[in-house]
C-alpha cells in the first residue's frame, strides 16, 4: 500500500464519518452515552493527528469537526446541568464542553 493509496482512502472516508458521528452527536434521539462517545470522537478529529503532520484533509476534518462541536455544545451544557443525570454522566458532559470550549478559543 503507497502513501498515495492511504490519503484516498482517508480523503474517501473522513468527511463521511465526521458528518455520521455530528449526525450522532446532535442526534436528540439518541442515547446520552452515544452522543457523548460521538462528541469525543468529534474532539479526537478536531484536535488532528498527534505523531505526524496535518495534511489538508485533516485540516478540512478538524474544520467540520469543530463546526459540528459548536452544534453539539447545547447539548454538553443540558447534561451538565439536569439533575436527571447520574452525577458522572453530568461529570463526563462538563469535561467534553471544557474541551470543546478550550478547543473553539485556540481556533480564533
Amino acid at each position: 500500500m503507497t502513501a498515495d493509496c492511504n490519503g484516498s482512502k482517508k480523503a474517501d472516508v473522513l468527511p463521511g464519518l465526521v458528518e455520521s458521528l455530528g449526525t450522532l452527536a446532535t442526534d436528540s434521539t439518541a442515547s446520552i452515552f452515544n452522543r457523548l462517545e460521538a462528541i469525543e470522537i468529534l474532539l479526537r478529529l478536531a484536535i488532528g493527528p498527534r505523531k505526524r503532520p496535518a495534511d489538508g484533509i485533516d485540516v478540512a476534518a478538524s474544520r467540520d469537526a469543530r463546526i459540528v462541536l459548536s452544534d453539539a455544545a447545547t447539548f454538553l451544557v443540558k447534561i451538565m446541568t439536569s439533575k436527571n443525570n447520574r452525577a458522572r454522566v453530568r461529570l463526563q458532559a462538563a469535561s467534553l464542553a471544557s474541551l470543546v470550549g478550550k478547543l473553539a478559543s485556540h481556533a480564533n
